[in-house]
């Protein structure tokens, strides 16, 4: 299974000293691949954070050759500079993802998505690594706190028009199926709260997340169905009782079967 995306990581993933040599052996990837990049997938950069002794050298690295067949993902994003500072790489068609996974960014949420929504972004990440680490706590979905972080930053994006991408699972494939429940739980959750989709750290948690995010999007879609047939049966009025379940469906039921319907038809478009 081929992913949506494929993201290169030049921060955490590198040490400090192979950190030139990692971006010379992307500049020959998307050298060579700069035709073909975009066709099956998107390619992503994560830089290295604004705070870094690295960041103004990822800078001149992607001043340096056409970036327009990856997008850059921002790190640690913890308000509008680091936005700022990437701002005219988004006005020349590369795609950015500013990614909240350290308090500050959390607490500047708003100002961080008001801005990518200003520039244009549609896309935000969370990382639950380093939030976890400055709070001293799991990294366990199951833990209040943590969900209420997450609440917030759903909330947030919502209000701004902005799809939130969640963090990496960190349940590898062991021996044995008892793996992918554990993610299929994880991916679940994320499923439900809101997230419009999940960063995956090996391949084999690729088709597990597609499964279920895919399942949830053909659920949705045979509901807004019946709910949109229900209401060509019954046009007299926008209140009615579900012909399926028979439980009362209202204006904000409708606008949400349509949304889903119309979101569908651009999905088709888009595949077919």
């Amino acid at each position: 299974m081929v992913p949506y995306a494929i993201i290169f990581d030049l921060e955490d993933s590198i040490r400090d000293e192979y950190k030139e040599s990692a971006r010379e052996l992307l500049r020959s990837v998307f050298t060579e691949y700069s035709d073909t990049c975009g066709d099956l997938f998107r390619c992503w950069v994560r830089i290295n954070d604004r705070s870094s002794e690295f960041f103004s050298d990822d800078l001149k690295w992607l001043h340096s050759f056409d970036t327009r067949h990856f997008g850059v993902k921002i790190p640690k994003c913890s308000g509008r500079e680091d936005i700022i500072a990437l701002e005219h790489l988004h006005s020349d068609s590369t795609p950015i993802i500013p990614t909240i996974e350290a308090l500050k960014g959390y607490e500047n949420r708003d100002i961080i998505m008001e801005s990518a929504q200003q520039t244009g972004i549609k896309n935000i990440g969370f990382g639950a690594g380093d939030m976890t680490l400055e709070l001293d706590i799991e990294r366990d979905y199951t833990l209040p706190i943590l969900q209420h972080i997450i609440c917030e930053l759903v909330i947030a994006s919502k209000r701004h028009g902005l799809d939130l991408i969640d963090s990496t699972s960190r349940v590898l494939p062991k021996s044995g199926s008892g793996w992918q429940a554990l993610i299929e739980e994880e991916v679940a959750f994320s499923c439900a709260n809101g997230f419009s989709g999940k960063k995956a750290i090996h391949p084999e948690q690729v088709p597990v997340i597609e499964r279920v995010f895919s399942s949830r999007h053909e659920r949705d879609v045979v509901r807004a169905r019946e709910v949109m047939d229900d209401i060509d049966s019954q046009s007299k009025t926008r209140a009615i009782r579900s012909s399926k379940t028979g439980n009362y469906v209202g204006n904000p039921s409708i606008k949400h079967a349509t949304r889903v319907l119309e979101t569908s038809d651009d999905s088709d478009d888009e595949t077919s």
